[in-house]
């Protein structure tokens, strides 16, 4: 690739690979390849690179991919429920920003997560975010400050104590694949912010009206939804009271102070999620649901003794359609009675006398007459009655 400063034979890719194919925080933060020979910038040089992140292409629109977003909502959800945590959602109501201040050759940054190749919002963010809004809005924040962040203030210097907080404030990624998309801002005096307090008084440096505005290009959210885990360090009476506090107060940051860069420009402004989102929400805590009460099966079953957990396994087959079927259950019917026959010889008693009760309760309900005969006549010559 024509003036990328690396090792000759590097087979850099010349634009970003197909979806699930290649990590978008590694190619815009690692790929920046429109240097000329001298590694001076054209003046589309910038978009002309952030496009290849947002124009229309294969897996060029969105950046995610779902089945990762979805299964690491759900760790999480396990998590929280094993912290007795909680795990918000909320949904932007414009473009977001994270991120901006990270080095870049085209002058902000965008924080993609390492793994999951999406952007995101850090714990320490949220923690700040929501350290602030009880600061500037509870009414008496001390209290909530000292039990929340482990201290009333956040300069070492100005306390006496340090105490880890009761609050673990996790990061917050989104729940599905996000689009991208190139914003422009346009700071009219630069070298005011840059060299006025060194070089006061000179033309270039006041902040005057005759300087003209420099288009500067970067990397936003078109929109998305996040999640907010949280839980508590530790565990106390109160602490289900303590978390209903953090999640108002980070609701109502959201809601009006914004998360991210540029909050005072209207990006970062969250509220709640769309329908469609609080369905697929809801639709991963019934499979987690699920799926924890598949392993609590399993549990209990493995510590039954073998005839027991056929007896379990028995006592679900009988009530499946398929089985109470008279045209499709004949199999199921013969091994009911091959069950019979292996209790005699290996079932405790107790086990044997369930078994043989199961079996004559469906030979009666589903079972046809000459197999119900059948039954009968084996249990007379196994047991004589």
């Amino acid at each position: 690739m024509t003036g990328l400063p690396l090792y000759a034979e590097h087979r850099a890719p010349a634009s970003f690979p197909a979806r699930g194919q290649g990590h978008p925080g590694l190619w815009f933060e690692r790929f920046f390849a429109q240097y000329a020979r001298d590694f001076s910038l054209g003046n589309e040089a910038k978009s002309d690179f952030l496009k290849t992140l947002c124009a229309p292409g294969p897996g060029a629109l969105r950046v995610g991919d779902p089945d990762a977003l979805k299964a690491h909502w759900m760790r999480q959800a396990a998590l929280m429920a094993h912290r007795g945590g909680r795990q918000c959602a909320f949904s932007s109501r414009w473009h977001f920003a994270t991120g901006l201040g990270l080095p870049h050759p085209v002058e902000n940054g965008l924080l993609f997560h390492p793994t999951l190749g999406v952007p995101y919002l850090p714990g320490s963010s949220v923690k700040g975010l929501v350290r602030a809004w009880i600061e500037q809005h509870l009414a008496e924040p001390e209290a909530a400050l000292k039990r929340i962040f482990g201290s009333r203030s956040k300069d070492p210097a100005a306390s006496d104590e340090f105490v880890a907080g009761e609050v673990l404030f996790f990061d917050a990624l989104p729940v599905e694949p996000v689009s991208l998309v190139i914003d422009t801002m346009t700071p009219h005096m630069g070298q005011w912010y840059e060299q006025g307090a060194e070089q006061p008084g000179i033309r270039e440096t006041l902040p005057a009206d005759w300087h003209d505005p420099v288009p500067v290009p970067f990397l936003a959210v078109k929109q998305t939804s996040l999640a907010f885990p949280f839980a508590p360090r530790v565990r106390r009476d109160d602490t289900p009271a303590l978390l209903a506090l953090v999640e108002e107060m980070l609701e109502r940051a959201l809601w009006h102070a914004g998360a991210g860069a540029k909050t005072a420009a209207g990006y970062g402004s969250f509220a709640a999620c769309d329908d469609d989102v609080v369905k697929k929400l809801d639709d991963w805590t019934r499979d987690i649901e699920q799926a924890w009460e598949e392993a609590r099966e399993r549990q209990a079953l493995a510590a039954l003794s073998p005839s027991q957990q056929r007896l379990a396994w028995l006592e679900r087959a009988v009530q499946e359609s398929v089985n109470q079927n008279p045209s499709s259950g004949g199999d199921f019917r013969n091994a009911l009675l091959a069950d019979v026959r292996e209790a005699a010889v290996h079932w405790p008693e107790a086990d044997r006398d369930a078994l043989l009760a199961l079996v004559q309760s469906f030979l009666k309900t589903h079972g046809s007459k000459n197999k119900l005969k059948e039954f009968k006549q084996l249990r007379r010559e196994l047991w004589g009655d």
